[in-house]
């Protein structure tokens, strides 16, 4: 389901590589796919939350009948942040996607994905959420 970079991510919460003096380097010249393979090969791979992890991947799933790509590494990096808002609903934002199933499209960034989400999250909202900050 998921790929490896994608289990990085959800595993270490955003949190980057450990080491990144060599990582740094690395990331510019072969890519995440690479560097999540190195980080796990070489033990570098640190897992704070796991059951948090879980219940991350859990939610993405259910993004999954909406949004072909719900694995994407950027787009995964955006709802953990999403995830932490502490005005965000999963339930509502699963609700919104029933109702528009397929807006939810492929992003270039982090940013626009969040944009994104946050327009589909405030659909026909009175009172918008504003989940980007």
């Amino acid at each position: 389901m998921f790929g490896l970079a994608a289990c990085e991510v959800l595993l270490s919460q955003h949190s980057g590589f450990k080491n990144t003096k060599t990582r740094k380097d690395e990331r510019e010249s072969t890519g995440t796919k690479y560097i999540a393979i190195r980080t796990f090969e070489d033990g570098d791979l640190k897992i704070p939350d796991y059951d948090y992890s879980v219940e991350c991947a859990e939610k993405l799933i259910m993004i999954k009948p909406y949004y072909e790509n719900y694995n994407r590494v950027l787009f995964i990096r955006a709802m953990i942040g999403i995830f932490k808002h502490e005005n965000y609903s999963h339930s509502q934002f699963v609700s919104k996607l029933k109702t528009q199933p397929t807006a939810l499209q492929d992003c270039s960034n982090v940013e626009q994905y969040k944009i994104l989400i946050e327009d589909i999250y405030n659909y026909r909202s009175r009172n918008k959420v504003s989940l980007r900050y």
